[in-house]
């Protein structure tokens, strides 16, 4: 049988249990990703086909809505960041194979991991360790756990604490914490979200970092915050807020004012 009569019946056809095992192991990857991207494939070709020597077929299987979680548990440990990411953020992945995810030594699991919004407690509490600071930026805007938040808020690094700005979790007093933060990165991370009180921006745009009041340009639609910043001593700042007042306000927004 040609590859291309194989192809088409491992695409197509009803299939027997030795005829997915044997589809599952055939010599060319066409063949194989047929089978990878059935969603009634057999479960055991799926197994089978997580650990095959062509990524584009882990790649089909780990897109396979019906990837059973014997195939996602090797699938998270993939080489490939793309795939190692989509195992880990499937939805029938278990949340088993995910706590073993947070004290794995695979990066790339674990900042997928930490970008889970409904990620359990106990792993999340686990990311907050993590010796790489990259996966506990992700885990700061992204956890839906308010202690988190808190214990990262007392993180080393101002990227991480930075982070927390974004998320919606975080209170308007921890975010006033985080504009007396010492590291100018922190704060210029924070005087992008646009999750600050009013107050928070008005104490931003004093800041001693001109990268910090330059961040805050991006919030054109208060018009009392850009006129402020039209008299920061920095052309760059001033200019950049002045630009920002002769756009037309858009009329989905609620302009802020005083």
């Amino acid at each position: 049988m040609k590859v291309s009569e194989r192809r088409n019946h491992a695409a197509h056809g009803v299939l027997s249990r030795a005829e997915w095992i044997e589809l599952a192991a055939d010599p060319s990857s066409q063949v194989r990703k047929a089978v990878a991207g059935r969603e009634d494939a057999m479960p055991d070709a799926l197994i089978a086909l997580a650990t095959d020597e062509t990524k584009s077929v882990r790649e089909v299987v780990v897109e396979n809505p019906t990837c059973p979680g014997d195939a996602l548990v090797k699938l998270v440990c993939d080489p490939d960041p793309y795939i190692s990411r989509e195992a880990v953020q499937h939805p029938n992945t278990t949340s088993q194979t995910r706590a073993w995810v947070a004290i794995s030594g695979h990066v790339h699991a674990r900042r997928a991991l930490a970008q889970l919004e409904d990620l359990d407690a106990t792993p999340s509490a686990r990311l907050t360790e993590d010796d790489d600071w990259h996966v506990r930026e992700e885990l700061a805007w992204a956890t839906p756990h308010a202690v988190i938040v808190a214990q990262l808020l007392r993180d080393a690094h101002p990227r991480v604490r930075g982070s927390l700005a974004l998320n919606p979790l975080t209170t308007d007093n921890q975010r006033r914490t985080l504009a007396q933060d010492p590291n100018a990165e922190t704060r210029a991370i924070l005087a992008s979200s646009d999750r600050n009180p009013d107050d928070v921006y008005f104490e931003l745009a004093r800041d001693k970092s001109t990268n910090v009041r330059f961040w805050l340009t991006v919030h054109g639609t208060n018009r009392p915050l850009m006129k402020l910043l039209m008299k920061d001593p920095s052309d760059m700042v001033a200019n950049t807020a002045r630009n920002s007042l002769r756009r037309p306000p858009r009329s989905d927004v609620v302009i802020i004012d005083r």
